[in-house]
């Protein structure tokens, strides 16, 4: 499925089904509402933008973040933004159990002295407008 990253458009299908993906240890934890998931998800059946998500691809995922709970292996990508729209969509279009704060591993401190850069200096994101 991470063919699906090098289309110029990609499904919400296609992108809860990755499988590569985690968490940042700077992301924020989980804040959204029962009416917020009903909101994204009028959005989604009124074909109306869902925002952009940020997928960033740093040089050792490991030592970057946490996995996803449907991630198999390690992540090699992390989602910088559209954290709570991935996983809200997941658990409705996938019946995975609904994302909450009290479920979320804890973060290793290594997290705090990670920078992403390649080792040319570059670092990889993508941006997915949904």
């Amino acid at each position: 499925m991470e063919s699906a990253l090098a289309k110029k458009r990609i499904t919400v299908r296609e992108l809860c089904l990755l499988e590569c993906v985690g968490i940042p240890h700077f992301q924020r934890g989980l804040v959204w509402s029962s009416e917020s998931t009903a909101l994204l998800l009028e959005s989604l059946y009124l074909d109306t933008p869902l925002g952009t998500v940020i997928l960033w691809q740093p040089e050792s995922a490991t030592s970057h973040g946490i996995k996803l709970p449907w991630t198999q292996g390690e992540p090699k990508y992390f989602v910088v933004d559209g954290q709570q729209r991935l996983r809200t969509l997941r658990s409705v279009l996938f019946d995975d159990e609904a994302p909450s704060e009290a479920e979320e591993p804890e973060v290793g401190a290594e997290g705090e002295a990670a920078h992403g850069e390649q080792a040319d200096g570059t670092q990889r994101v993508w941006c997915l407008n949904l």
